[in-house]
């Protein structure tokens, strides 16, 4: 520990001397302390030694530093010397820059007050300048005001760089500008008025050159884009007041012959008896708002053209790029949405205000949509707008916010169409009623019996004056189409109802009974809504694709159930005839012709069952399908009966078994008269195409020989079915040879109906194979079993 750190402890410790190394140590304050406690000599004491302490301590550190502190003696000394002379060149200095500054400040001075003398000069030369050319502006704008509406251009530039002027403040105050003040603020006005006037007659005239002067005095006054905004304002509050004056009801009441109440609380109600005239003032009103919107967007649409065309003749600026800049819609978009929420607007008020004109917009809604679609039409023939490039520019450098092409072609009647939302609802509703009437009121309750040909015919003029009603409108035409499905829908319905599935709507063997003849009527009823919607339907040239669609829906579901209806018949006969051709394998067709004889007999009786099939057909053609209406479905089920009874007759006379001489003489007599017995179901047989080919060439199958089967043309042209022609030689073949179904242990019915499940040639033939390759193995089995 080195003897200062010893030095600052002992006075550390020394309760009294500690007070000394205080920061805030206040002498006066310790004085005063040691009197008031009485301890002055002690106190003294102590300073003494601490005095006495400090000396030591003083000494010791100049004995230890006493080199270093003659060193930094001798460096204190230099530095006051230089010190010295930095003051005496210091003193140099400053007695330079006083005599310096003695040469600057009087020419500054002088200077400082020359420019200020010369900026008045120059603001007075300024003022009087401004003054000369407001007294030019005046007298040149007293020359054109006398030069009346061909000069008001000019005066508007004229008036409008004299207010300028005359409105600085610099010109406050000035008697030659006072007096003349009130007189400019006085013709800016006059002047602003006549081109109001000027732009308003332009344009109920549509005369482009008052118009566009009006709106060059506009842009000379610097108002273009507030005086456009007001004309448009005009014309819409115009438009607004003429929609609510159209359709109030009070003034339609008061209107001649609309026969107006008198009454309290009346006033908005036609009188008993002058509904019809009341309705007919509403149209005849509803004609005149249309006109009167037209002549509105035909103003507003000649403005619009007009600042597209018209440039400033000094700058070159177009005055639409003008208000587009300055951040103002376009006119054409601000009337259209003016004019739709107007319209929404009054139509709503109005219908709320009289259940008279509620209950006419929404009942003739189609008359109102109407009014709207011509007035769209009107609003279209306008062509479209380009606006003019400004000096320099094409019109692709224009800015983006400015339409080049602006017009109505681009839009829809979507808005149009929102404003009539409410009536439209309604009217659907209405119409939708209207409909399902037309069908329930010909399906009183608990009825048991179809509508007559004269009811259908009754639904279906109502379906076609709901969709005649609508034609002028393909979307609302859709929508009506939506309800004429439900309607056809209905009605096939109630019909579905009335069909009767028992076993007495199949029986085939005698007159149609009175379920059958109730299917009838209700396929026929069916029938002849659907063909007379349908006509309808493809005489409506507007109708969307997706309205067709919606109706022929309908029609097909209806079409649907009457096809159900008929193929109940159709199927049940179809049966028939299979159970009757099966009965030919009850016959006799063995016994051989001796070859001398064969030459002298007379030709063969056809077989028996060819007389039942004849009369059976005829008969069920004549009482049954004779007596439904859908002919030409009718004649294609039958058509495809007549395929099937041909395909059968082929079938079971190939596996007939056995098969002689006299029995091929009768099936040609059968192959004969079955194509007169199924002349009713198809009276040209040739039109069944390969079936008809069967018929036609099993006759030579019948008579050819055995061996020449294989370079038949039959068989090679395939005018037969390789399985057919198999059957035909398994009937040729001997006994121990059975057929197919005998070696699978079948009867002919469960033959012919897995044939009918498998129509797969590969698949008949595959079968065909398994059993001829299992009749092999047996007899090789039986010849192994003899063998042994």
């Amino acid at each position: 520990m080195s003897v200062s750190d010893e030095l600052k402890e002992r006075l550390e410790d020394d309760e009294l001397l500690q007070r000394f190394l205080e920061g805030d140590f206040d002498p006066r304050l310790y004085a005063s302390s040691a009197i008031q406690a009485r301890i002055v000599g002690e106190s003294l004491e102590k300073l003494a030694t601490g005095i006495s302490l400090l000396d030591k301590e003083l000494h010791s550190q100049v004995v230890t530093h006493h080199s270093d502190l003659l060193s930094q003696a001798t460096g204190i000394e230099t530095l006051e010397s230089v010190l010295h002379m930095m003051q005496t060149r210091i003193n140099s200095l400053q007695t330079a820059i006083e005599r310096i500054s003695s040469y600057i400040v009087e020419p500054y001075e002088k200077i400082m007050a020359r420019t200020a003398q010369l900026q008045r000069l120059q603001a007075a030369c300024d003022l009087l300048r401004s003054i000369i050319r407001v007294i030019y502006l005046v007298k040149r704008l007293h020359g054109q005001l006398q030069g009346g509406v061909r000069e008001i251009a000019k005066a508007a530039q004229s008036v409008t760089e004299l207010l300028e002027l005359a409105d600085s403040s610099e010109m406050r105050g000035i008697q030659v500008i006072e007096k003349d003040r009130a007189w400019m603020h006085k013709q800016r006005a006059e002047i602003e008025k006549q081109a109001h006037s000027m732009l308003t007659a332009g344009l109920e005239s549509q005369n482009p050159s008052q118009v566009g002067t009006a709106l060059q005095v506009f842009y000379n006054l610097e108002s273009l884009p507030a005086q456009v905004e007001l004309v448009c304002s005009n014309v819409i509050t115009q438009l607004k007041e003429t929609v609510r004056k159209s359709l109030d009801p009070a003034e339609i009441t008061q209107d001649k012959g609309a026969g107006g109440g008198g009454g309290p609380g009346r006033v908005n109600m036609p009188t008993p008896g002058s509904t019809a005239a009341w309705r007919a003032s509403l149209w005849t009103r509803m004609e005149h708002l249309v006109d009167a919107t037209s002549t509105s967007f035909k103003r507003v649409y000649h403005l619009q053209k007009v600042l597209a065309k018209k440039k400033d003749p000094g700058s070159q600026v177009c005055f639409a790029e003008e208000l587009s800049q300055a951040g103002q819609k376009s006119t054409l978009d601000r009337m259209w949405a003016s004019t739709v929420n107007i319209l929404e607007e009054e139509l709503g008020v109005a219908s709320r205000a009289s259940t008279f004109m509620k209950q006419a917009l929404e009942s003739e809604y189609p008359k109102l949509l109407r009014l709207f679609n011509d007035l769209w039409q009107l609003l279209r023939q306008n062509p479209p707008i380009s606006i003019q490039s400004t000096a320099g520019l094409s019109p692709t450098d224009l800015p983006r916010d400015i339409v080049i092409t602006e017009c109505l072609h681009q839009r829809d009647t979507t808005p149009f169409k929102k404003a009539l939302a409410l009536f439209e609802t309604a009217y659907i509703a209405r119409s939708l009623s209207r409909l399902l009437d037309s069908v329930n009121v010909v399906f009183p309750a608990n009825a048991r019996k179809p509508p007559s040909k004269q009811e259908v015919t009754g639904i279906a003029k109502t379906v076609t004056s709901e969709l005649n009603v609508v034609s002028f409108d393909p979307a609302l035409q859709t929508t009506v189409s939506a309800n004429v499905e439900k309607t056809v829908k209905m009605f096939a319905a109630k019909c579905e109802q009335l069909e009767n599935t028992s076993v007495e709507s199949r029986q085939v063997s005698g007159p149609p009974n009175a379920v059958q003849r109730i299917n009838i009527a209700v396929a026929n009823d069916l029938y002849h809504l659907c063909h007379e919607i349908q006509t309808v339907v493809d005489g409506q040239h507007i109708l969307l694709q997706r309205g067709r669609k919606l109706i022929e829906t309908g029609i097909q579901a209806a079409l649907s159930l009457m096809q159900h209806i008929a193929d109940v018949i159709i199927e049940t006969v179809a049966s028939t005839i299979e159970e009757i051709l099966l009965t030919m394998h009850d016959s006799d067709f063995s016994g051989d012709i001796p070859s001398q004889m064969s030459s002298q007999l007379p030709e063969a009786p056809c077989s028996a069952y060819i007389v039942e099939l004849s009369d059976f057909i005829s008969r069920i053609h004549s009482t049954h399908l004779v007596q439904y209406d859908c002919t030409k479905y009718i004649e294609e089920r039958l058509k495809g009966l007549a395929n099937r009874a041909l395909d059968l007759f082929v079938r079971h006379t190939t596996l007939i078994r056995p098969l002689g001489d006299k029995g091929k003489m009768r099936l040609t007599a059968d192959l004969t008269q079955i194509e007169v017995a199924l002349m009713p179901l198809c009276p040209r047989l040739m039109d069944l195409g390969p079936s008809y080919q069967m018929l036609r060439s099993l006759k030579v199958l019948l008579f050819s020989a055995v061996g020449d089967l294989p370079s038949n043309p039959l068989i090679t042209a395939e005018k037969l079915p390789r399985s057919i022609v198999l059957h035909y030689l398994f009937s040729a073949a001997p006994p121990p040879l059975q057929s197919p179904h005998q070696l699978a242990g079948w009867d002919i019915r469960q033959y012919s109906a897995w044939l009918d499940e498998h129509p797969s040639e590969d698949d008949r033939l595959a079968m065909i194979r398994h059993f001829l390759l299992c009749h092999v193995a047996a007899i090789l089995l039986v010849d192994c079993v003899l063998l042994v």
